[in-house]
């Protein structure tokens, strides 16, 4: 008896520290998504948003460092390429984006 509250107290105290870790490692293994589509701005400033629409009519977010934001709200109205990971959130889906590439 005792020997089993021993491993019970072993295990729960090895996967609380573990758990990060897996996580961490989980979150670098994502694979990136590719989109395609139309950039537009939904909303008025100051909360105007950029919004990427595919093909195929479905719309969302764009999320990016500022640096890339501002790169990509140059290219409202054109096609372009985006890598990134998508997030589907109750609101709507969410694209953090990586790199993109405008298309001709």
């Amino acid at each position: 008896m005792p020997f089993a509250v021993v491993l019970l107290i072993l295990c729960m105290c090895c996967g609380r520290q573990s758990a990060p870790e897996i996580q961490k490692s989980e979150r670098n293994l994502v694979q990136p998504d590719t989109v395609k589509g139309s950039m537009s701005v939904a909303g008025n400033e100051p909360f105007a948003r950029l919004i990427l629409t595919t093909s195929a009519g479905l719309s969302m977010e764009i999320s990016a460092d500022t640096s890339m934001f501002r790169s990509l709200w140059k290219l409202q109205n054109t096609n372009v390429v985006l890598i990134g990971v998508l997030r589907h959130r109750i609101s709507g889906s969410i694209l953090e984006v990586r790199e993109f590439i405008p298309v001709p």
